[in-house]
């Protein structure tokens, strides 16, 4: 985890807390209206991954050589920032159920035996976790755990241009193309931890940091990546 995220978030945090009117007025808790309420939410997301290594992959040499060449695949993202959204549920003041989505396009760079490519990614993933808040009051630390999906187009071509022709009756005849690239869907698994603030009974504001483990390809192992998280929510 790097040491300017958890910074942000730990300064976050203290803000938060040395909020006046938060914790009590004239000797009475407040507490925070969630059991039972939806919730909708937008999130804004800076998200860095770790570098990886795809071990002994053999790929035909370009001729006159006939014999194929074998090198590690390594592999590495460049930080970015990533959007998105979800709903949660409030099963009670300390209980709930969280779905998001979150998109973004992270510049990547691969190299295999002395050669280098680099182009920009599409990457979309999926979470659904459980999530447990320690406080019923309005400021409340909380951790989450869940499971989810990762999805990478990489842009790399996989295969020729496919043309598709037709006729439009405004138009006339129409060719578009399209280009099969190199695409991978993933399983991870998530943990975070955070801090959430019911500002008033309508409005909540939640900063976290997650780490996710997702598994690439089965010769690279499990992937990290750390995702520092600003969401706002509509609770209804």
């Amino acid at each position: 985890m790097k040491p300017r995220i958890l910074a942000s978030s730990l300064a976050l945090a203290a803000g938060l807390l040395a909020a006046p009117g938060l914790s009590a007025q004239s000797g009475h808790t407040i507490t925070a209206d969630r059991a039972g309420r939806w919730e909708f939410f937008l999130i804004a997301q800076y998200w860095t991954a770790e570098d990886g290594t795809i071990p002994d992959v053999t790929l035909p040499s370009v001729p006159p050589d006939p014999t194929p060449t074998t090198s590690d695949i390594n592999f590495k993202f460049d930080d970015t920032f990533m959007y998105g959204f979800g709903f949660a549920y409030n099963i009670s003041p300390n209980l709930a159920t969280r779905f998001e989505f979150t998109f973004g396009q992270p510049e990547y760079e691969m190299s295999w035996n002395n050669g280098k490519l680099s182009g920009t990614s599409w990457v979309q993933t999926g979470k659904i976790n459980l999530e447990y808040n320690f406080l019923k009051r309005p400021v409340t630390p909380f951790v989450s755990a869940g499971i989810g999906y990762f999805y990478i187009d990489t842009g790399i071509p996989s295969g020729p241009p496919e043309f598709w022709y037709w006729w439009d009756y405004y138009w006339g005849p129409i060719v578009t193309v399209t280009q099969p690239t190199v695409t991978e869907w993933a399983f991870s698994y998530n943990a975070a931890a955070g801090l959430r603030w019911d500002i008033s009974d309508t409005s909540v504001l939640r900063a976290s940091i997650a780490a996710n483990w997702v598994d690439i390809d089965t010769q690279a192992g499990k992937v990290e990546t750390v995702e520092a998280s600003l969401t706002y929510s509509w609770k209804w």
